[in-house]
């Protein structure tokens, strides 16, 4: 090779082979890692979305649960899914875990309250029970305990290995 022959003039022969090589698996890892970013912030926003539906709907089928005159002939039925939709957002709960530790303990704590604000009073799972206004004070347990649970889903979270 001559001194005259293009960019690779004066750089050692091994460099002007390695420098291409190197600067494609710098840009091919830096595109991967760019990818597995994005990967992961569309997995939070859908776990996220899923996660805001799954507790409005467990939180409107709660409230009409006491609420609605028809459902009191489906108690039992109605109280069976509501329990098992809150067993399906404590497992989509734990599907992502929260960056800080205390965070989990809100999390787990707001779900709590949500559960109990649902499903603690004696005539849950009463067919015999009576008809509640939409202003009781149950009715706006509930509703502050799903505005407290959304409010504590919004932390920070990452997919759980």
């Amino acid at each position: 090779m001559g001194a005259s022959q293009g960019a690779a003039a004066g750089a050692p022969w091994w460099l002007t082979i390695c420098l291409p090589i190197l600067t494609a698996v710098i840009a091919h890892h830096l595109t991967l890692h760019r990818e597995r970013q994005k990967s992961g912030r569309d997995w939070q926003q859908r776990w996220l979305d899923d996660a805001k539906k799954l507790i409005s709907k467990i939180s409107d089928s709660a409230v009409s649960h006491y609420v609605d005159s028809g459902a009191i002939v489906k108690t039992p039925v109605s109280a069976s899914l509501i329990i098992s939709d809150i067993k399906r957002l404590g497992g989509l709960l734990r599907e992502a875990s929260c960056l800080d530790p205390s965070h989990a303990k809100l999390t787990f704590d707001a779900l709590a309250a949500f559960n109990d604000s649902i499903t603690a009073p004696d005539d849950f799972q009463d067919a015999s029970r009576q008809v509640r206004d939409p202003n009781d004070g149950l009715c706006t347990r509930i509703q502050e305990c799903e505005q407290a649970l959304l409010v504590v889903i919004q932390k920070p979270r990452k997919k759980r290995d």
